[in-house]
């Protein structure tokens, strides 16, 4: 149970960022937001501000149910190995786009504020670096755990 719904965690989030991934690519050259010079880090940086911290938070409760059946001794079929080896490599594959993601969230929602030549208040800095701690730091925390979980599935 541990590896199908650890599995399942993972490819929702996967599936958010593959969403996010269309979205952003879908925008005209002046979406979203009416900036004139919406550059394509500005169109892929929007849609990655709705996924913040609740979305890295579940993928590192997939990782951790992935490493279940390893901690506790359960035996696995070779299909289940398969299954957590591949939710393993989406979930580090995932955590990375996430927070290159989550840079480009910041930076486009900064670029609006410079389009309008207006200056940034610094409540609105605050609010981005709290999601910047929030998503770099628990990315950094889903990598790393993906990793030591492939590693210790791969010594049993």
């Amino acid at each position: 149970m541990a590896n199908i719904v650890g599995s399942g965690l993972v490819a929702v989030v996967a599936l958010q960022v593959v969403s996010a991934l269309v979205e952003g690519f879908s925008y005209k050259t002046n979406e979203p937001q009416q900036v004139a010079t919406g550059d394509l880090f500005h169109r892929l940086g929007y849609p990655f501000g709705s996924l913040g911290t609740t979305t890295m938070i579940i993928l590192v409760v997939g990782v951790i149910l992935l490493s279940l059946p390893s901690y506790l001794g359960d035996d696995t079929t070779p299909a289940q190995d398969r299954l957590a080896a591949v939710a393993l490599m989406t979930a580090a594959l995932a955590a990375v786009v996430l927070a290159l993601g989550s840079l480009l969230a910041v930076r486009a929602n900064f670029h609006v504020y410079d389009e309008s030549q207006r200056s940034v208040p610094v409540y609105v800095i605050v609010q981005y670096a709290s999601f910047m701690i929030g998503n770099l730091g628990t990315g950094v925390l889903a990598f790393f755990a993906a990793m030591q979980v492939m590693g210790m599935r791969g010594r049993k």
